[in-house]
């Protein structure tokens, strides 16, 4: 009777111990997916902005572009009234 006991109160030592183990356990679970959240959170707003950054670089290469052309047309335009300037107003040697 006394080794029967002595198993019983064995097991129930046993029990409170994992117990104990499956509260810690769901804690750290908690815990995790706390940080899992607010890892997609970050990782969500960190593609929302490298998008706005892609999108802004684009507009940038845009620009650029658009100003490139431009100086090309004010070269040709400056060539242009350079020549009919030429043209209109003798040279003197």
């Amino acid at each position: 009777m006394k080794m029967l006991e002595k198993d019983v109160c064995e097991k129930q030592d046993a029990l409170v111990s994992l117990r104990q183990q499956l509260d810690d356990l769901r804690a750290l679970k908690h815990e995790l997916a706390f940080k899992l959240q607010s890892s997609d959170l970050g990782v969500k707003q960190k593609s929302e902005l490298n998008s706005r950054l892609e999108e802004k670089t684009n507009q940038m290469a845009a620009t650029i572009k658009q100003l490139e052309q431009s100086e090309k047309d004010l070269v040709k335009q400056a060539k242009t009234l350079n020549s009919a300037a030429n043209k209109l107003i003798p040279k003197h040697h």
